[in-house]
């Protein structure tokens, strides 16, 4: 179980977290034990027992960073381009075209294909996504605020 957006805590003290229960109804009381096997402290430090947990971590945040640097590439160069009538369409083909290089670089590299894409990729079409509501509403994203 990963927990997301839970609050930060101190050393030493401890935190209720309640689990969801499943549909099935269990006739005695069963004890569920939350084992916490991989922490990752503010100062980038880590304590890690589920290596493969801790990849999954470390790639989505990578993929993260990745993604708000292609998206703010993209709109650096549409607002440097001279004005274009549609900005926002624009970011979203510059966008696109990321995506179409990365596929073709794991093509030329022999990676294998994940289903759904790759983190980066998931994270950079749901950016793609988010600008293309704008342009379906025939308006502009707040490109400079996105910056």
């Amino acid at each position: 179980m990963y927990l997301r957006n839970c609050k930060a805590f101190s050393p030493n003290s401890t935190v209720d977290v309640q689990i969801g229960k499943t549909l099935v109804q269990i006739p005695k009381p069963v004890d569920e034990i939350l084992i916490v096997d991989v922490v990752i402290y503010a100062d980038g430090t880590a304590q890690v027992q589920n290596q493969d947990r801790f990849k999954d971590i470390i790639d989505q945040r990578t993929a993260a960073f990745w993604t708000l640097e292609k998206v703010d590439d993209a709109i650096e160069k549409v607002l440097a381009d001279p004005p274009t009538e549609h900005p926002t369409a624009s970011v979203v083909a510059r966008l696109k075209a990321v995506i179409d290089d990365e596929q073709k670089k794991a093509e030329i590299d022999n990676r294998p294909v994940m289903y759904g894409g790759s983190p980066r990729e998931r994270q950079l079409e749901s950016q793609i996504r988010n600008l293309t509501r704008f342009v379906n509403r025939g308006r502009e994203a707040p490109l400079d605020e996105m910056l």
